[in-house]
Formats: C-alpha cells, sequence, structure tokens
C-alpha cells in the first residue's frame, strides 16, 4: 500500500454514507410531517363533528368547528399550516334530531425538502383531508 493513498478509505465511507444519509433523513421528515397532519386532520375532524352536533344553531357550531379545530391543530403543533374545513349536513337544515353530519377537515403540509429544480415539477405542498360524521341527538332540546 502507498502512502499516498492511506486515509482515502475513511473518506469515501464519509462521502458515500453523507451522500446516503442526507436524503434519507429528508425522507423520514417529510414522512413524519405527513403523518403528524393525518392524525392531527383525523383528530380535528373526530372532535369538530361532535362539538358541532352539540351546539344550539348551525352558527354557534360553525364557531365550535373552527375553535375545535385550530385547538387540536396547535395541540399537534400545526397551527402555521394553511387549513379549512366543510360542514355537510344529510338534512335540509342542519342540526335536526337524528340527522348525520359531516365535517370535513383539510390540512395543507409544505414538503420541505423537496428541490426546485429546472423543468421539474414537483408540488411543494400535500393536502391531507379527513371526515368525521356524527347523528344529532335524538333527545337535543330546541331541535
Amino acid at each position: 500500500m502507498e502512502n499516498s493513498e492511506r486515509g482515502s478509505a475513511t473518506i469515501e465511507f464519509l462521502v458515500v454514507t453523507i451522500g446516503f444519509l442526507v436524503p434519507l433523513v429528508a425522507l423520514a421528515v417529510t414522512v413524519s410531517d405527513v403523518s403528524s397532519a393525518t392524525l392531527a386532520s383525523t383528530t380535528a375532524a373526530r372532535q369538530a363533528v361532535r362539538a358541532f352536533t352539540r351546539a344550539e344553531t348551525t352558527a354557534a357550531g360553525l364557531r365550535s368547528v373552527a375553535a375545535t379545530t385550530e385547538l387540536v391543530l396547535n395541540d399537534h403543533g400545526l397551527a402555521a399550516n394553511e387549513w379549512s374545513f366543510d360542514v355537510d349536513c344529510s338534512a335540509t337544515t342542519c342540526l335536526r334530531r337524528g340527522s348525520i353530519d359531516t365535517v370535513t377537515v383539510r390540512v395543507i403540509v409544505p414538503l420541505r425538502f423537496v428541490p426546485q429544480l429546472p423543468g421539474l415539477v414537483l408540488p411543494a405542498s400535500v393536502t391531507v383531508e379527513r371526515a368525521a360524521n356524527a347523528r344529532v341527538s335524538i333527545d337535543a332540546v330546541n331541535r
């Protein structure tokens, strides 16, 4: 072995390891972000539909859905993400006894490590959408 090649295996190992490790960590972080948003949007939809079906009026229910969704997303660390919700009612009016109401929550997850290369169009974000439904109680007062 010549002296000029001493230590080159260590350098080659480091270059190859970093070359594989950095993209692997970026992929793990991206999957973690999307997974967290999926869990948060599922929880937000479930809790929001419960809050909506217990409200006295549709306006109060919509305020409850917004507050509940924001609270859940804050708890999951997604407050800065863009989000929205929709409420769909099975009856002509919401909150009728026995009707099934559905809340859909959408969270936009930015993909932090997606490269912006010329000629390559990749989405910079992913939308996670989850829905939950609940039946308005037939014992509800003032419905």
